[in-house]
This record gives structure tokens, C-alpha cells and sequence, in this order.
């Protein structure tokens, strides 16, 4: 006896589900963790060797590293972003331990605000002649 097939699980869909009972169309995209985004960069640390290298780094660096503070390092930041580079990324001399706040503050200063471009100071007289 045949079976019938299973229709997607989207509201009003009426496609057969092909995965995560879904149809093609509506088919969940592979899941990304929320940490770790899902720019071409970012896959880095989804890997055992960074795994490994954060364990170790912050085991041989257990205080942040940021100038006058003195918490428990939790976080491992590349001192020179590595834009995907892995042999930057790897690099133990491009490595520094630092705390949440001290990493939130270096990220959001440094790097661009967490992906997004920063904003400009009021007042700048960027491109004015």
C-alpha cells in the first residue's frame, strides 16, 4: 500500500516535505550558532582546532589582558583581525585573553561594532572640502 506523502509543515503550503518536513521551498536553513554568526570568518570558531587553542590560551593566560583591569579572562580575542586568514587566526602572538566587558569594549571600538559599521562623530566635517 502506498503511502502519502507528507505535506510541508508551512502554514497553506500544499508541497510534499522533503526535509524537516518541509517542502524545498520552505526547508530550514542548516542552523547557525547565535555566538558565532554566519559571516565567512566566523567559522573558525566552530572548529575543534580553535576549541583547543581558546582552552589553551586561556589556561596559560587566566587574567585579562586589557590595560588596568585585572578579571578572570573568558573571552580570546585576535589582536589583528583575521578576516577568515587561518593562519592568522591560529597565530598564539595575535592572541589576547581578555574579559567580556574589556572584549565588548575592544569589538565595539576596534572592529567595527560587532559587524556593523560605526557611526560617525556629530560634527564631522568628513568630506567637506
Amino acid at each position: 500500500m502506498l503511502r502519502t506523502p507528507r505535506l510541508c509543515g508551512r502554514a497553506n503550503c500544499q508541497q510534499a516535505a522533503v526535509a524537516n518536513g518541509r517542502c524545498a521551498a520552505h526547508a530550514k536553513r542548516a542552523p547557525t550558532h547565535a555566538k558565532y554568526g554566519t559571516r565567512e570568518g566566523d567559522r573558525i570558531y566552530r572548529t575543534a582546532a580553535w576549541q583547543r587553542l581558546r582552552v589553551a590560551y586561556l589556561s596559560n593566560a587566566p587574567i585579562c589582558q586589557a590595560p588596568g583591569c585585572r578579571a578572570v579572562a573568558t573571552e580570546v580575542d585576535h589582536i589583528q583581525p583575521h578576516k577568515g586568514d587561518r593562519a592568522i587566526a591560529f597565530d598564539w602572538d595575535n592572541l589576547q585573553a581578555l574579559c567580556k566587558p574589556c572584549h565588548s569594549r575592544k569589538t565595539v571600538q576596534h572592529d567595527q561594532g560587532f559587524g556593523r559599521r560605526t557611526k560617525r562623530p556629530q560634527g564631522s566635517d568628513e568630506g567637506e572640502a
